[in-house]
């Protein structure tokens, strides 16, 4: 398992060493598809990624690309799933204008992680938690160059567990 960091009581990040530790078919699917487009020594190119071969988990997706030289992040592509979950439509909209403000810190510390480790990144949040009833969303952050000034987009699977 890769490096392991608890943000607060509820979002915990884990950088993957080789996506073993991943369930979820969308993330799965992500994943290979990230290692097939990756060299052994560098990022994965997001010129190289066809739209299409997103297309099954769209719903699922959400693009962050460097916004600006301060840190800030803009969403470029969010699916339904996310939409419904982050409070809106997001697309454009830096992510420190999110209308559900506690997401920031969660989206922040995947983004953030992955373009440091250059890893996938797995963070998972309690969504609800009860003597019989447990819920929690788990987002692979899959980091990308953008283009030759080392520029990232990241790609955010998420996916709300059972259980």
């Amino acid at each position: 398992m890769g490096g392991l960091l608890a943000v607060d009581d509820n979002i915990v990040v884990r950088s993957l060493s080789d996506g073993g530790e991943l369930s979820a078919p969308e993330h799965l699917s992500a994943h290979r598809l990230w290692l097939n487009l990756k060299s052994p020594n560098t990022l994965p190119a997001w010129r190289d990624l066809q739209p299409e071969q997103l297309s099954p988990i769209i719903p699922f997706v959400m693009v962050v690309e460097d916004y600006d030289d301060d840190g800030e992040y803009r969403v470029r592509l969010a699916g339904s799933l996310v939409n419904a979950v982050l409070g809106g439509l997001l697309k454009d909209q830096p992510i420190s204008h999110l209308p559900e403000r506690d997401w920031i810190p969660f989206l922040r510390a995947g983004i953030e992680n992955a373009k440091a480790t250059g890893k996938p990144t797995l963070v998972t949040r309690r969504l609800i938690e009860s003597p019989a009833h447990s819920q929690r969303l788990a987002t692979l952050f899959l980091p990308f160059v953008q283009d030759e000034a080392g520029r990232h987009i990241i790609l955010a699977i998420n996916r709300i567990e059972e259980g």
